[in-house]
């Protein structure tokens, strides 16, 4: 079940670039958010559908607890390469800091999760 929100970008992404294909009319960007949309829910990040699913894929090998530690230390490891991006993509354009929004909100629930997890 956790995969199916980034299966839906993926499959909005496809119909839309085949209409974008066949029509040629302006729906490029939009078939390119849907993949952002995707790629971003599929990072191995704890709150989003990546982290979830990563944290299943490990619950079936580890102990409940030694899987979020791992999903822990993997989503400070994929925090810092976006965190990059985010100030890279903020000075170098028009101050967009958005990528720095998402990057507070992973900081945030990552502090704010009280011992529960998903």
């Amino acid at each position: 079940m956790v995969f199916f929100g980034p299966f839906a970008n993926f499959i909005c992404f496809i119909i839309i670039f085949l209409i974008y294909l066949c029509s040629g009319t302006d729906l490029l960007k939009f078939a390119y958010v849907n993949l952002s949309l995707c790629l971003l829910n599929l990072l191995p990040v704890m709150s989003f559908d990546g982290g979830q699913l990563l944290y299943i894929l490990l619950s079936r090998r580890l102990t409940g607890h030694t899987a979020e530690k791992a999903v822990n230390i993997i989503t400070f490891i994929a925090l810092f390469p976006i965190a990059v991006l985010g100030f890279i993509i903020l000075f170098n354009s028009d101050y967009n800091f958005s990528l720095l929004f998402v990057c507070g909100y992973i900081i945030l629930s990552l502090i704010f999760k009280n011992n529960r997890y998903f």
